[in-house]
């Protein structure tokens, strides 16, 4: 694909672009988008999110608290409408992986995307690229790694997020990765949220 086809499908800056090209972590997702064919990956965003719950027109919906794995919305009445561009915004700005499976599945990849590079001069550096990958793992889990290097054991049992221990998963078991946490000194919090990640039980 062309810079400006890259830039239309994704809704994305040339500032944006250049920072990527420039980025260790994200100088091969660039490689892999020009290497593409716009067509092919149009193709594949189509076939992997054919049809979004909500429309793209729509723009107000009943707050579900019961869809999301977190209650960010605590001062809001469950039922109460609410506006999906800030539903989003509020998500975004607090990434957390499941959530933002889930506002995907329910407003589409694109816009998804497109909210988070609008409240991206607003956002610390480090949740946007958290949301940022969150949204890239969704949307083709089987490439992410082609882009993004998968950190030491050490530092993804201390701090775990659910793509990384889906690889651990690959090679150990629940129980080893368990282990693992523990050799390596991990908080319990962590700990707990690993064997939320993994299903593990005793």
């Amino acid at each position: 694909m062309t810079t400006q086809e890259i830039q239309q499908l994704l809704n994305i800056a040339d500032s944006t672009l250049s920072d990527w090209e420039n980025s260790p972590k994200r100088k091969n997702l660039v490689r892999l988008l020009r290497a593409l064919k716009s067509d092919d990956v149009v193709n594949i965003i189509n076939a992997k999110n054919p049809h979004p719950k909500y429309s793209e027109h729509t723009r107000t919906i009943r707050l579900n608290k019961k869809l999301f794995t977190k209650d960010l919305f605590w001062s809001r009445q469950d039922g109460s409408m609410i506006d999906i561009k800030n539903l989003i915004t509020v998500y975004l700005s607090n990434p957390n992986q499941e959530d933002t499976e889930i506002l995907i599945n329910l407003f589409g990849y694109t816009r998804v995307l497109n909210v988070l590079n609008q409240i991206r001069p607003s956002m610390y550096k480090e949740d946007y690229s958290e949301a940022l990958e969150q949204i890239e793992y969704v949307q083709e889990p089987e490439i992410f790694y082609t882009a993004h290097a998968i950190p030491p054991i050490e530092d993804i049992v201390k701090k775990p997020k659910q793509r990384y221990i889906n690889q651990l998963i690959k090679h150990y078991s629940p129980s080893e990765i368990i282990e693992l946490a523990q050799k390596y000194g991990a908080p319990f919090s962590s700990i707990f949220q690993i064997k939320k990640m993994t299903g593990y039980s005793t």
